[in-house]
């Protein structure tokens, strides 16, 4: 049955049924009627929605291929302290010396996340 259908037979039978069902057999016909209009084409907000889960779903298969793949040379790299961000700020002048070393020996001292995937996200250091 489609969701008219369904909606015209909830109406009909309505006065049948406990109070209590009317709002979750709405909220279940509402969300059938998105998914028929999304099937269809006629739901651009959905379809956005859809996009933007299978880009996130991308978005994981990846991370966790990458840190399976190579953990040691993550490690190297966050180590690095060209890739810090306060070093290349106090090369600028925009950050005292002794800031951007502090800075990089909290980063150092933060606990170290497990490189596995899915277990969280660590934002580079900066």
């Amino acid at each position: 049955m489609d969701h008219e259908r369904l909606k015209a037979r909830k109406r009909a039978e309505r006065h049948a049924h406990h109070p209590n069902l009317a709002l979750p057999v709405h909220r279940a016909l509402s969300w059938l009627h998105r998914a028929e209009r999304l099937e269809s084409g006629g739901d651009p907000d959905g379809q956005f929605l859809q996009k933007i889960t299978e880009l996130d779903a991308g978005r994981k298969r990846f991370d966790a291929m990458v840190w399976q793949g190579f953990p040691i040379s993550i490690r190297v790299l966050l180590d690095n302290p060209y890739v810090f961000a306060d070093f290349w700020r106090f090369h600028n002048g925009t950050l005292p010396e002794a800031d951007w070393k502090r800075n990089l020996e909290a980063a150092n001292r933060a606990p170290r996340w497990p490189i596995t995937p899915g277990s969280g996200s660590r934002s580079a250091k900066s």
